[in-house]
C-alpha cells in the first residue's frame, strides 16, 4: 500500500478512536464559542520608515572566528522590513531589493546554493525588486511583493510550493508561491504558513497535524473557513491566532497548551474559536506554543506555555496559562514580536524590551532566563524587531566588529552543525 494510503488509514483510525474515547478537553473544544462572523475589518500593510539594522546578539552557531556579534549590519540602511530565523537574516530595503546574510540552511540565503556556508556580509537576493515586507518560518523566507503576490525560498520546499512537497531538499532561489495573491501580511510557522489577504481572509498551507489549516484534508493552500475580518495573524506553534477588526481574537489548532483559550486543556479544533478575555487587540504574535496580543492602550497579553518566563508573569517554570495574562513591567508598547520562547516589544519611545528564554536575550537577560521584561540596549529608537535584529531609526555609526564568536550552544541543531565554509 502506498505511503499516502497508509497515512489516510492511520488518520481515519485516529478519528474513530477520538470519537469513541472523547475526553473532557475534546468536548470542551467542541462546545466552545466559534469565532464571531461580525465586527471584522480590512488589514492594511504596515509601512515602516527606513532605518539601519542593528544586531543586539550573534546568529546561532556561526563558524569559529566568524566576524559576528553586536553591532550594525554592514550596508543595511534604509531598511523597511527584517526577518531573522536565528541562523539567517533577510532585509527589504525601501527600493524593494532583498538582502541576506548569515548561515545558509538548505538554501536560506537565496543565492542558489545548498552548501552550508556562512556569509558575514549581506548579499542581494536576485530576482526581486518590488518587495514590501519579509517574514520567516524556521529557515524558510517569504517576501510579500507590491502586487500582493508572495515569493519564497529556503529549507522547506513544501512551504515554498504552497503545500506541495516535491522533495526534502530546500529551495535555494526565490520562487512564486502558487495561489498566494492579494496578500497584505503573513504569520508563518516552521511547518506551515499563513497569509492575510486584503479582504480579511486567511490563507494557510503546509503540515496540518493539528488542524491549523482548518477542517480540511491535505497540505495544499486553502482559505481557512470560519474566520474573517482579520487584521493580523500569527502562528503560535500548534495553533494559529488572529486579531479581528473589532479587537477580538480567534484561534484554531491544538489546545494542548491552552492557546484556544478553552478549559480544560486538550483536544484541537479546525473551527476557529473566540479567545475569551481579550478586547481592543491591534496586533498578535506567536512563539513556540505561546501567543501574545497587544491592545490599544499599549498593554501586552500572553497565554499558552510559559517555559523560561515567556508569559512575563514572573514564573520561569514550565507552566501553562489558558487565560491571557498581562505581561508585567512594560511601559506602553506599540509593537510586539516573538521568537521561540522569547517575547519582544518596542515601546512608544522606541525602546526595546525582551523576556523569556536566554537563548535570544543572551547577555541582556537576567541569568539564563528573563521571567520579567528587561530593557535591551540599542543605539537609537527601534522601528521594528525580528529575533536578534532591529531596525533603528536613522543611521548607525560603525559596523559589526570582529572577534565575537558564537558558541552555538542551545541554538545549535543538526542543520547548522559542521561542514562550514566561512566568508565575511
Amino acid at each position: 500500500m502506498a505511503g499516502s494510503a497508509w497515512l489516510r488509514v492511520l488518520v481515519a483510525g485516529a478519528v474513530v478512536l477520538g470519537v469513541v474515547g472523547c475526553g473532557k478537553g475534546d468536548r470542551a473544544v467542541t462546545g466552545a464559542p466559534g469565532c464571531p462572523d461580525d465586527g471584522g475589518g480590512r488589514p492594511r500593510p504596515v509601512r515602516t520608515e527606513g532605518g539601519a539594522v542593528w544586531a543586539y546578539g550573534p546568529h546561532f552557531a556561526p563558524p569559529q572566528g566568524a566576524r559576528q556579534g553586536e553591532g550594525a549590519v554592514p550596508g543595511w540602511t534604509d531598511v523597511v522590513s527584517v526577518a531573522d530565523s536565528g541562523y539567517t537574516t533577510v532585509a527589504v530595503r525601501a527600493d524593494g531589493t532583498v538582502w541576506a546574510y548569515g548561515t545558509n540552511i538548505k538554501g536560506s540565503l537565496g543565492q542558489g546554493a545548498f552548501e552550508r556556508v556562512y556569509e558575514g556580509t549581506p548579499r542581494q537576493v536576485a530576482g526581486i525588486s518590488d518587495a514590501r515586507a519579509v517574514y520567516t518560518g524556521g529557515s524558510t523566507f517569504f517576501v510579500v511583493r507590491e502586487d500582493g503576490s508572495v515569493a519564497a525560498w529556503g529549507s522547506e520546499n513544501i512551504l515554498v510550493n504552497a503545500g506541495k512537497r516535491e522533495s526534502h531538499k530546500g529551495v535555494p532561489r526565490p520562487r512564486a508561491v502558487p495561489g498566494a495573491d492579494d496578500v497584505v501580511s503573513m504569520g508563518p510557522g516552521s511547518l506551515n504558513a499563513f497569509a492575510l489577504r486584503s479582504d480579511g481572509r486567511v490563507l494557510g498551507w503546509g503540515i496540518n497535524l493539528t488542524d491549523v489549516l482548518g477542517d480540511v484534508d491535505g497540505t495544499r493552500l486553502t482559505t481557512v473557513d470560519g474566520v474573517e475580518g482579520v487584521v493580523d495573524v500569527a502562528s503560535a506553534g500548534g495553533a494559529v491566532v488572529a486579531a479581528k477588526g473589532d479587537g477580538r481574537v480567534c484561534a484554531w489548532g491544538s489546545n494542548a497548551h491552552g492557546l484556544l483559550g478553552v478549559e480544560p486543556r486538550g483536544g484541537q479544533s479546525g473551527r476557529p474559536l473566540l479567545v475569551p478575555g481579550l478586547e481592543d487587540i491591534v496586533q498578535v504574535a506567536g512563539g513556540n506554543d505561546v501567543a501574545f496580543a497587544l491592545d490599544g492602550d499599549g498593554a501586552v497579553w500572553a497565554w499558552g506555555r510559559g517555559v523560561g518566563g515567556v508569559l512575563g508573569d514572573g514564573d520561569a517554570s514550565d507552566h501553562v496559562s489558558v487565560e491571557p495574562v498581562r505581561v508585567r513591567g512594560l511601559p506602553p508598547i506599540r509593537r510586539i514580536a516573538s521568537f521561540e520562547f522569547t517575547g519582544l516589544a518596542v515601546d512608544t519611545d522606541g525602546g526595546l524590551w525582551g523576556w523569556g528564554s536566554a537563548l535570544v536575550l543572551g547577555g541582556h537577560g537576567k541569568g539564563r532566563s528573563g521571567a520579567a521584561p528587561v530593557r535591551i540596549p540599542v543605539p537609537g529608537p527601534v522601528l521594528d524587531v525580528s529575533g536578534r535584529h532591529v531596525i533603528v531609526e536613522g543611521g548607525i555609526e560603525g559596523g559589526i566588529e570582529g572577534g565575537i564568536e558564537g558558541d552555538g550552544g542551545e541554538g545549535a541543531d543538526e542543520d547548522a552543525a559542521g561542514g562550514w565554509s566561512g566568508r565575511g
